[in-house]
């Protein structure tokens, strides 16, 4: 956990108004460069302060991260706060509890949108320092409290597997919308009930599958090297010299292979997705379709989440670092959206054959759950008690999906 006093405590006005600075530029940096952006010198550049003073307030990276975190859930509780305020004695309709949501998911995706990416960074961030996680676990019990004093302002239980659910296609949506830019109108069309042959064609151009590389090829050691990078760093530790480095290769040779550079950033993503569309399929293989319910539905997803979230935590994270720079470079995004529509039809296939009603609205929610659940494992640390509730999360989100009863 960080340690509160890394970050003094400004005495005076003047103090806490360079402080305040500094926490303002630490999240303008992450949601326009990344977290490898957050660097003292950076900051002071920023927000116009000397360097002296960053280092005199925070004594790491982490410790500004961490105050970041703070002020970035302290904002986004007096929104909530308001809006409990506002409706203490005029409670909202129950039905209103979509339209709430929408409106939250609109907000963080256009008006809030830089906040937004900043808030996913730190997340990924945790993801990668066990000593931060308790940053994500904040985040995640007070968005409990604040969901839950909404569900019982509008007159409903707030149960904790419902809370769960809701909160994690949520997360998942964002973590789904930001890469890809979609809009609050795309996720509504998505979400209509009324039947769809498919959800929303793809629009980038499908990749040729890397044919194998014997395993002491160049080439392949290099796209292995920066995979391990993405996992243990981020996407700005990727370049050809960290390359050369990690593959144990010489230093040129990077830059001769992928031409211009920024390539191997692609040609691993493609990696980590063939693989992770590899191991889906395996999993999904091992059950007949025709013996499909939903509580064997409920029961193969439950075993892949806790695989990818355990034995391949690693490879989850090396994706979530190429997603997140997809929020900012348009030349990942073909490829993060062709894996996107490949999870969503996949969902809609299993939910067709199940008989559910609007599948693939079903099959948005459901990838949206999925990979919610996902960032807070990983960002969280993946308690045994969290994942003991996993197989209860998908059985709930699963009946309510079959029942048209989901909030979303």
């Amino acid at each position: 956990m960080p340690n509160p006093a890394s970050a003094r405590k400004p005495r005076q006005s003047r103090s806490r108004a360079t402080r305040q600075k500094i926490t303002e530029a630490v999240i303008a940096l992450l949601g326009e460069h990344g977290e490898a952006a957050v660097t003292h010198r950076a900051i002071a550049k920023r927000a116009g302060v000397s360097l002296a003073a960053t280092t005199y307030y925070y004594d790491s990276r982490t410790a500004l991260l961490a105050d970041a975190s703070q002020a970035l859930l302290d904002r986004y509780v007096a929104q909530f706060k308001d809006f409990v305020d506002r409706h203490r004695h005029d409670a909202p309709a129950p039905g209103n509890l979509r339209r709430l949501m929408l409106r939250v998911i609109d907000n963080a995706t256009s008006r809030d949108r830089q906040q937004t990416i900043a808030w996913a960074e730190i997340m990924v961030f945790c993801s990668r320092h066990a000593d931060t996680r308790e940053l994500a676990a904040t985040w995640y019990s007070t968005l409990y409290e604040v969901w839950s004093q909404i569900l019982a302002l509008m007159g409903e239980t707030p149960d904790r597997v419902r809370l769960r659910v809701l909160i994690d296609q949520i997360v998942g949506l964002l973590f789904l919308m930001l890469p890809l830019h979609w809009k609050a109108e795309d996720v509504r069309a998505r979400l209509e009930l009324q039947p769809r042959a498919k959800p929303a064609s793809r629009t980038g151009r499908k990749r040729a599958i890397e044919p194998a590389i014997p395993a002491d090829d160049a080439r392949n050691r290099i796209v292995e090297a920066a995979i391990r990078l993405l996992a243990r760093e981020g996407s700005a530790a990727v370049t050809g010299r960290a390359v050369a480095a990690e593959a144990g290769v010489a230093p040129a040779l990077p830059a001769y292979h992928f031409k211009p550079l920024d390539s191997l950033m692609s040609a691993a993503r493609e990696r980590l997705y063939e693989r992770e569309k590899a191991r889906y399929r395996e999993a999904r293989t091992s059950v007949d379709s025709s013996e499909l319910t939903p509580g064997r539905l409920a029961d193969l997803t439950t075993a892949i989440l806790l695989r990818e979230v355990t034995q391949y935590g690693d490879l989850n994270l090396a994706s979530l670092s190429v997603e997140a720079e997809a929020t900012r470079e348009s030349r990942l995004r073909p490829m993060v959206e062709h894996w996107v529509n490949d999870q969503i039809e996949a969902w809609s296939r299993q939910f067709e054959r199940l008989g559910y009603a609007g599948a693939p609205s079903a099959a948005l929610l459901a990838a949206s759950l999925f990979t919610g659940a996902r960032i807070r494992l990983l960002s969280t640390g993946s308690a045994v008690s969290d994942l003991a509730e996993v197989r209860e999360t998908f059985d709930y989100a699963f009946a309510t999906l079959r029942d048209s009863r989901n909030p979303l």
